[in-house]
């Protein structure tokens, strides 16, 4: 039995308590058909049980939030090609069928300088930092805002750059720079390559000549067929012009392969598409220097896609031809047993065409008015 009050004193509370007649502070008692509670939290038993199931769990939900983050951002790629596709048919559509320029290094350099930016995109990637133009345009919002495809995208220039290239030199790492604004170039065979008369005749910068330049889109055989923008590898990327040899044995410009090991697209015809390369002479890890290797038996594969895609065309030639055009029936024809409603006569007219060999087939021949 408790005497005196002080027995219940509770330090811990700083207060004391009088208990009931007959009872004692420290006294236990037993709540009614209730266990008494567990004085202790997880044993470790189960506590590694707890840490082994969430790992567990883990091991199963992040790679598959990690695929549907690499499948959003190819999403987000093939629609910035689009885009850049749209644009350059919507320009053309309003400057009489032409293309955009598309320059290279120098007339790029060139057309920043003057302040013409009359290329499809102003602005070279480096992975430098200093004040020379070609660095400085490597963030220059201004620049690549003033281009001519500008008004078709909104001034929306994020449609330049993959969102899976987020690569950074190590003087861009140290000014801490966020990005590079670009990582999409345009196929070589687009567009005037610079401001010389000479490039007006249709024939290609690359090659000496040797194939035609698509300078309108009516150009185009067939647009479907015919690459028009791509992801350009960022050890690769500099001006927007994307050139390989038709002769290769390796890379020249160098595609990108930031989607699990495919890279972007987009065609004449405005579609976009996302291609996986076949071999590891396709696809390289960012490494800060460009450097490839020859083609093995599945590069060859990969760099055949991509010249088939091409359109290559060896240069035109003016031919004469001289096409029968049967406009009449007269007595005496050799088809005179045909019924008289099918027959015409024979009428002789030249016509001057253009006669271009399909580089990959060289028994197929296209003809199209040189007009």
């Amino acid at each position: 039995m408790v005497h005196s009050i002080a027995d219940c004193f509770f330090p811990a509370t700083g207060y004391a308590v009088r208990p009931r007649q007959g009872k004692s502070c420290f006294m236990k008692t037993k709540t009614s058909g209730s266990p008494a509670l567990s004085e202790h939290g997880f044993t470790r038993v189960e506590l590694t049980a707890v840490i082994i199931a969430v790992a567990f769990l883990g091991a199963l939900v992040l790679p598959a939030l990690a695929k549907g983050h690499a499948g959003s951002r190819t999403v987000v790629c093939l629609n910035n090609h689009r885009q850049l596709a749209r644009s350059c048919l919507l320009y053309s559509q309003d400057v009489n069928g032409r293309l955009p320029n598309n320059y290279s290094l120098p007339a790029t350099e060139t057309a920043i300088s003057t302040g013409a930016f009359d290329n499809w995109v102003n602005n070279i990637m480096t992975w430098g930092a200093s004040a020379s133009l070609d660095d400085v345009s490597n963030t220059n919002v201004a620049w690549a805002e003033n281009g001519p495809l500008s008004p078709y995208l909104h001034s929306n220039i994020s449609f330049f750059k993959c969102s899976a290239d987020i690569y950074l030199g190590a003087a861009q790492r140290q000014k801490r720079w966020s990005a590079r604004l670009r990582s999409v170039s345009m196929n070589g065979f687009f567009g005037l390559t610079d401001t010389n008369p000479s490039s007006l005749s249709g024939r290609s910068w690359a090659e000496g000549g040797k194939y035609r330049q698509f300078l309108k889109t009516t150009d185009v055989p067939i647009p479907a067929m015919t690459w028009l923008t791509i992801d350009e590898h960022a050890d690769s990327v500099n001006d927007g012009f994307f050139i390989v040899s038709a002769t290769a044995t390796s890379w020249g410009d160098l595609p990108a392969s930031y989607h699990e090991g495919a890279c972007g697209f987009s065609f004449a015809d405005g579609h976009s598409e996302m291609h996986k390369w076949l071999s590891a002479t396709s696809r390289y890890p960012v490494k800060y220097i460009f450097s490839t290797r020859s083609f093995d038996a599945a590069g060859r594969k990969d760099f055949q896609w991509y010249k088939d895609r091409l359109q290559l065309i060896h240069s035109g030639f003016v031919i004469l031809l001289t096409f029968v055009i049967r406009v009449s029936s007269f007595p005496g024809h050799p088809f005179e047993a045909v019924p008289q409603n099918r027959l015409v006569s024979f009428q002789f007219v030249r016509l001057a065409v253009v006669a271009e060999r399909d580089a990959h087939n060289p028994g197929l021949w296209m003809l199209h008015d040189p007009n």
